[in-house]
């Protein structure tokens, strides 16, 4: 745990964002390395692949989305915490999955109706890949008309 502290700390400052993307409720920024693809109906889901390896993170913004991370889940996880996101509450958990692992982070508050959550997520294969997922979640910010 604390090489992936160590490792988010680095990576926040040296930070090569270059890109900033609309997902319906708010928006995220990604470096120049990844690759932007929108697509479901009834939310705002996509995705986000980096060009070098394929590695792809997932999300899914909107009313409709749903919260995919929250306390009910926590007994699944082999780690989990609250914590904040753009001043947003937000929750991340990392399941086991099979042949590997999976981190989740979800981000709003249900008990505010107007609000929609935006969840992201990537099956995890290297310390790193959890890094690179921080680095892109915590960047996401609700706005203003969505608060």
């Amino acid at each position: 745990m604390k090489t992936l502290l160590l490792l988010l700390l680095i990576g926040l400052a040296f930070p090569t964002f270059a890109e900033t993307y609309d997902v319906s409720a708010g928006t995220i920024e990604v470096s120049e390395d990844f690759t932007f693809q929108k697509g479901g109906t009834d939310s705002f889901m996509g995705s986000l692949t980096r060009k070098s390896d394929g590695w792809t993170i997932h999300f899914d913004v909107g009313g409709l989305a749903g919260i995919h991370m929250h306390d009910g889940k926590q007994a699944d996880c082999t780690f989990y915490r609250h914590h904040r996101v753009g001043g947003q509450p937000a929750a991340t958990g990392v399941e086991a999955i099979p042949n590997g692992r999976r981190i989740i982070t979800s981000i709003g508050d249900i008990a505010v109706l107007r609000q929609s959550p935006a969840n992201f997520w990537t099956d995890i294969r290297t310390d790193s890949d959890i890094a690179d997922f921080l680095l892109i979640v915590s960047t996401y910010r609700i706005k203003p008309s969505d608060r």
